[in-house]
């Protein structure tokens, strides 16, 4: 193959790769648009600029070339379609230079139809008032989302539910770890993770790294999920993996990713999927001074299907049908704290301290009073116990840079240092008014 044409090949290969499995992921792909409507959204700068473009030229040389042909069938009606075809297209191989312009036109159309699929509610209705989604009234998704108070409440404690963790057999090869801890209200709260090992040692191996994952990476999956929730409306959606895995990643990911990391992603939601969030709440029975607890228990994240190809090799789904929170026990557990998008972009060993303090400013008037919290505290959400017991000063410079990020990455407001600890400034967590959302659904 010429030098020329593989280079090209080379430099879409990752996207063509990408819009093969975004396709299979998908249902439903037809799709209607018009030239003019392509028009408007380049204009109003609603769909990406080179794509737009590349369509806008693309379509204005095939609608040169068919009046041209209309033209030349009009003047010639007695030539044969055979010769008609000679006339406007070259027989015989390509040269290296038009095999060049044809996979870039290829490759471009792919990644034109896959844009389009992801933004086809743009195709039709008004672009400056589209359809209002997200999860919780109120939030501007493109900033923002939320999670459900009785969800970010209860894992407001995963350091100690992690760190009470205790592990049972449940019976030859399958083990349950087990954390409990109660709330201001004295109601418990408990984190389960059930997984399959051959020995109690082994075991106890398995939870010492999934108190890490879950901690971390798991913490950041978790959030793409909610995320995602947000985004699309429902607790309860199915979607490309890729979409989770391009949220998730450390940094604005554009390569094709491996399939090592897929099969860890896969993992890390596997894992999500077999830790259970169990709740409880003290009631009084409706009609009489009875008091009563209720509980609800769900996993992080509910795997309710996806789709998978037919071969046996792969280790994975190219997408996923999840669930991230059970049937509301009240309205109450179902409003939200609201978070930053900017907080799945942290690295996974910030991203405990970025939930808490999150969390606990929305705990406190919706991020409008301070947080005060000593280095002890902020070394046990912010991964630092282990540096802390061999190297303080460490621990502290390390903490020093980690508020400094999340300041940064406009997570957080502001942050000093007092005598014994940090001043956290939360941002003020504002939710859209009500006239804002009117107009949004108008």
């Amino acid at each position: 193959m010429h030098e020329l044409v593989q280079t090209v090949i080379d430099k879409h290969k990752d996207k063509v790769k990408e819009v093969e499995e975004y396709l299979r992921s998908q249902g439903e792909t037809h799709i209607e648009y018009s030239t003019e409507r392509i028009k408007l959204l380049l204009e109003a700068g609603k769909i990406d600029k080179e794509l737009g473009e590349w369509f806008l030229k693309d379509y204005e040389a095939k609608e040169k070339q068919y009046r041209e042909m209309q033209e030349f069938i009009k003047n010639n009606p007695d030539v044969p379609p055979e010769e008609r075809h000679k006339h406007f297209f070259k027989e015989g191989p390509l040269s290296p230079e038009e095999s060049v312009m044809l996979y870039e036109d290829m490759a471009m159309s792919c990644q034109f139809f896959m844009h389009l699929l992801q933004n086809r509610h743009l195709l039709s209705g008004d672009m400056d008032n589209p359809p209002a989604h997200g999860l919780f009234n109120g939030i501007d998704t493109d900033e923002e989302f939320g999670i459900a108070n009785s969800i970010c409440n209860s894992l407001y404690y995963l350091t100690e539910l992690l760190k009470n963790m205790e592990i049972t057999s449940l019976y030859e090869g399958l083990f349950e770890a087990k954390g409990s801890v109660k709330n201001s209200k004295g109601e418990a709260i408990s984190l389960t993770y059930t997984f399959q090992a051959a020995t109690k040692e082994e075991a106890v191996v398995i939870l010492k790294n999934y108190q890490t994952l879950m901690a971390t990476k798991g913490l950041k999956v978790w959030i793409a999920h909610w995320i995602t929730a947000n985004k699309l409306g429902r607790v309860e959606y199915s979607c490309p993996m890729i979409d989770i895995m391009k949220m998730a990643a450390d940094e604005e990911r554009e390569a094709f990713f491996s399939v090592k990391e897929k099969e860890e992603h896969w993992a890390l939601t596997k894992m999500l999927g077999m830790s259970k969030l169990l709740r409880e709440r003290k009631i009084k029975k409706r009609g009489t001074n009875t008091q009563v607890i209720q509980w609800v228990e769900q996993p992080l994240v509910e795997i309710i299907g996806g789709e998978k190809e037919m071969t046996a090799e792969d280790k994975y789904p190219v997408a996923v049908a999840v669930r991230v929170l059970m049937p509301r026990m009240d309205k109450k557990g179902f409003s939200p704290t609201i978070y930053k998008n900017n907080t799945v972009m942290l690295s996974p060993s910030d991203m405990l301290l970025a939930f808490v303090l999150q969390t606990r400013a929305g705990q406190m008037g919706r991020g409008t009073k301070n947080l005060h919290y000593d280095w002890d505290f902020i070394f046990e959400v912010g991964n630092l116990q282990t540096t802390a017991l061999s190297n303080h000063r460490g621990a502290k410079a390390k903490a020093r840079k980690k508020m400094d990020r999340l300041q940064e990455g406009e997570i957080i407001e502001n942050w000093n240092e007092e005598l014994m600890g940090v001043c956290v400034t939360p941002k003020k967590q504002k939710k859209k008014s009500p006239k804002e959302d009117k107009k949004n659904i108008t």
